[in-house]
């Protein structure tokens, strides 16, 4: 039997797994100039509403144990943040694994999500 999942997470996921990642970028290049410089609080802020919905998202996950928010009141570094996106992403990435489902078999590994609305096979 497979995975299933809701189609209200299937398009959370779509919407902030590209959000994420982009953040994770951004943070990443500000790192490797200065990893011990802390971003200011309106990055943690943004980067937080974000986090927010992965925190939604991955609820009912085995991985929401290691899922954290970035501190608003004692500012995190720019390695710290690295940190926190690279494990949300890296779960968000196990999620897409669990519920994303390719046929191992066709040339161009074409795949779909299995929700909750799908029939069983």
């Amino acid at each position: 039997m497979m995975n299933k999942v809701s189609k209200e997470k299937v398009e959370l996921y779509e919407v902030v797994r590209p959000l994420l990642h982009s953040a994770y970028s951004e943070v990443k290049v500000m790192s490797g100039k200065k990893q011990s410089e802390q971003l200011n609080l309106n990055k943690v802020k943004i980067i937080n509403k974000l986090l927010d919905k992965v925190l939604i998202l991955l609820k009912d996950e085995l991985t929401i144990e290691f899922l954290q928010k970035l501190d608003e009141d004692d500012l995190p570094t720019n390695s710290d943040a690295v940190l926190i996106l690279s494990q949300s992403l890296s779960a968000m990435d196990q999620f897409h694994s669990k519920y994303f489902h390719s046929d191992e078999w066709e040339a161009f590994r074409t795949g779909k999500w299995q929700t909750e609305d799908d029939e069983e096979e």
